[in-house]
């Protein structure tokens, strides 16, 4: 991956679902239309959730049998495909399916087990998300050696309000490489992100905004924009750079 880029990940999440192959065929096309450098799918099982989350979480189990047909779709597209795990099968699935990236989600930011895994997986690329607000209060976040990994701050919070995501101290407090994972109604905060040296920027993509996830999406059209927004500052930065 080109870390200059930035490189933009379309998240495709619960806005995958009702899943179908015409669905999610049709969601990676949109993807590569609107500029995205990377899809990526979530591969939890609904008891990962507490109990009272478990039956609608039942119903957006990305099927395991399919990521291997999801890596062929986003390549066809000039796509890197990726995924986020929550257990050891998942990363085994990954790992047969040639993903491009794994990535470990907020909720497992301090899972050295599970990190550990993924770290003697072989995967080319590593992300993993941490809870930004921790890192605003100054507590760490840090239990293991990141070294292989790129962070990406992040608030579970859907959608997240713009005035909880203090982007502009991103520099300050995150080791670069580092990237922002972003559930606001817009991209505002992807642009400061990136102002402030943010490689990666994942960003929800929606078919239409009353996809399951559709208030912390963008459809098609506003992802493109924020692409060529998110290029164009880029492109500004390194006029600047001596």
């Amino acid at each position: 991956m080109d870390w200059q880029n930035p490189t933009i990940i379309a998240e495709l999440g619960e806005n995958a679902f009702p899943f179908s192959m015409v669905r999610l065929t049709d969601l990676i096309g949109v993807a590569a239309v609107a500029g995205a450098h990377a899809i990526k799918v979530q591969l939890y099982r609904a008891d990962h959730f507490p109990k009272a989350e478990q039956l609608a979480k039942a119903n957006t189990e990305f099927p395991r049998h399919r990521v291997r047909d999801l890596v062929a779709l986003a390549h066809a597209e000039g796509l890197l495909a990726g995924v986020s795990v929550f257990d050891p099968e998942a990363i085994k699935v990954a790992q047969d399916a040639g993903v491009d990236f794994i990535k470990l989600a907020t909720r497992e930011q301090s899972n050295v087990q599970l990190l550990t895994a993924v770290l003697d997986s072989g995967a080319p690329n590593i992300f993993r998300s941490v809870d930004w607000r921790e890192v605003l209060a100054g507590h760490s976040v840090i239990t293991y050696d990141w070294a292989d990994v790129i962070t990406l701050a992040c608030i579970s919070e859907y959608p997240t309000a713009l005035t909880t995501v203090h982007t502009d101290r991103l520099s300050s407090l995150m080791a670069a490489p580092f990237g922002w994972s972003s559930h606001t109604t817009g991209w505002v905060d992807c642009v400061e992100a990136v102002r402030q040296g943010a490689c990666v920027i994942e960003k929800h993509l929606c078919l239409d905004p009353s996809d399951p996830e559709g208030l912390w999406s963008l459809p098609p059209g506003r992802f493109e924009m924020m692409v060529h927004e998110l290029a164009q500052i880029r492109a500004l930065q390194t006029q600047e750079e001596p």
